[in-house]
Order: structure tokens, then C-alpha cells, then sequence
């Protein structure tokens, strides 16, 4: 019965520390209400997204965990598509592609800022790539 008891007081504390280890920090007050955080490997951001008023592009804007703009402005989805509408700009905050460089969304797209598209575009081209050829 001790063995048993010490176990589960255990396991327990276990997903106590990951339940814990998964919330997010408290925002910061320069970090709108709309971002959601991000938790990358080893830190965690803020991201959010927009669509502009002619609806021909997307405004986002990633914030460290301190509250400090990292980028911001306009943003154009990978796969060189139009615009994400806003219903469609749900931010998953648990794709393992995401980066302070790439917003990953719930509908699979993922938004790359135009001031480092084509770098990170190639980035992604390589991911993709090698994933295709393991899975061969």
C-alpha cells in the first residue's frame, strides 16, 4: 500500500509541474489582448494577426515574453496565397514550426513576415523536403 501511495503522490506532482510548465506567463501590459502565446524549445513569445481593410493582406505582430516587439507589419502566407480572411486567423500555438519568424495557423497555413519571407521560405522549402524524402 505505501509503494502505491508514494507512486501516485508522484505521479501527481508530475502533472502538476507540466500542467504548469504548458500555462502561459502573465501577459505583459505592452502585449494586446489578441495575441496568444506561443511556447517555442526553450522560451515563448506572443503573436498576433490581422487582416487589413481591404482584406488583401495580414498585420502581425510578434512580441518576446518580456512584452518587446520583436517583428511586426505585414505578413504573406507560405504557400504564396491570398491573404488569410479573419475567421480563418486562428494562431496554433503548438506547431512545432513556429518561430519568432513564422506564425503557424489552425488551418495548416503558416505567415511569414515580407521583411525575411524568402529566407524563411527556403528554410520551410528544406523542412518539407527532407520530411518528404524520410517518408519515402
Amino acid at each position: 500500500m505505501g509503494k502505491c501511495v508514494v507512486t501516485l503522490i508522484m505521479t501527481m506532482a508530475l502533472a502538476v509541474i507540466l500542467t504548469l510548465a504548458s500555462c502561459a506567463p502573465s501577459r505583459p501590459a505592452r502585449v494586446p489582448n489578441s495575441a496568444v502565446f506561443v511556447q517555442g524549445a526553450k522560451q515563448g513569445w506572443w503573436e498576433e494577426c490581422t487582416i487589413d481593410s481591404s482584406m488583401s493582406s495580414n498585420r502581425c505582430s510578434i512580441y518576446g515574453s518580456n512584452g518587446v516587439l520583436i517583428i511586426g507589419g505585414e505578413f504573406k502566407p507560405y504557400d504564396g496565397g491570398a491573404a488569410v480572411p479573419e475567421d480563418q486567423l486562428t494562431i496554433d500555438p503548438r506547431n512545432s514550426l513556429s518561430s519568432v519568424h513564422r506564425i503557424c495557423l489552425k488551418n495548416g497555413r503558416i505567415l511569414l513576415p515580407i521583411a525575411v519571407y524568402e529566407q524563411e521560405r527556403a528554410f520551410l522549402d528544406d523542412i518539407f523536403k527532407q520530411r518528404s524524402s524520410r517518408s519515402k
